[in-house]
């Protein structure tokens, strides 16, 4: 019995081309079809680059200049909203709700009785220590000691309470990101310091916006401020 001899290589590959002309057709009319929809979401999308709707990247202020994570910013803006008479006009709100969240019962009615002469001042000098913030008014001194990415530098916050313990009212809060306990605060000064978030601080600022709803530039700085803390420490 004869075997039937093998079809020709040529033979076995024009039934493939003729399949994959064909794929290559189909695929050439669809993609035709594409075109003009994606020329309508190219002109679409330059309009809306064009009118400012196509955004992306930060919409705050610090953010914007790359110093979301500055710490001396976020002290100077801790201690601008500290401020009762700071042109943000939430008063005393800020600051009376940050005690609260630190201090709780521990401090007297008498403390926030005088918060609204509160002078605060940042980069504060005494002897080898450098405050980040200090607030004083009639009955109380507060230290604020801020620390964003860095650490604290060896004995730190025991220098700090061993300098100022015996001013009027003193009262310590450390003020960080995740609201750790200070490393370099031992003995006494471990149990003086109060350790805050900034998720508090958050907080604290956002409640007093409700609160408040103030008009003006000032608030609007605030609003922004909170906007940072609302994407950097959520």
């Amino acid at each position: 019995m004869m075997r039937p001899s093998p079809a020709s290589p040529d033979a076995q590959i024009e039934p493939l081309l003729a399949e994959w002309a064909e794929i290559a057709a189909r695929a050439a009319r669809v993609t035709a079809a594409w075109q003009p929809a994606l020329e309508r979401m190219a002109a679409e999308e330059a309009g809306l680059r064009s009118a400012g709707r196509w955004v992306h990247g930060r919409d705050d202020f610090l953010g914007v200049l790359g110093l979301e994570r500055d710490e001396i910013r976020h002290s100077r803006m801790v201690a601008w909203l500290f401020d009762p008479c700071a042109p943000h006009g939430l008063g005393d709100r800020v600051l009376a709700g940050v005690l609260r969240a630190a201090f709780g019962d521990d401090l007297p009615e008498s403390a926030f009785a005088t918060l609204g002469a509160a002078r605060p001042t940042c980069e504060v000098v005494r002897d080898d220590c450098r405050i980040d913030v200090l607030v004083r008014s009639g009955a109380l001194t507060l230290v604020v000691e801020n620390k964003v990415d860095a650490d604290e530098g060896d004995g730190q916050c025991d220098a700090y309470f061993a300098r100022f313990q015996q001013e009027p009212g003193a009262r310590f809060l450390f003020l960080t990101p995740t609201g750790r306990a200070p490393r370099s605060a031992t003995g006494d000064a471990r149990e003086a310091f109060r350790s805050i978030s900034y998720a508090t601080l958050r907080t604290v600022l956002r409640d007093a916006l409700a609160a408040a709803d103030p008009p003006g530039d000032g608030a609007s700085v605030a609003r922004d401020y909170l906007r940072t803390l609302q994407r950097e420490f959520p």
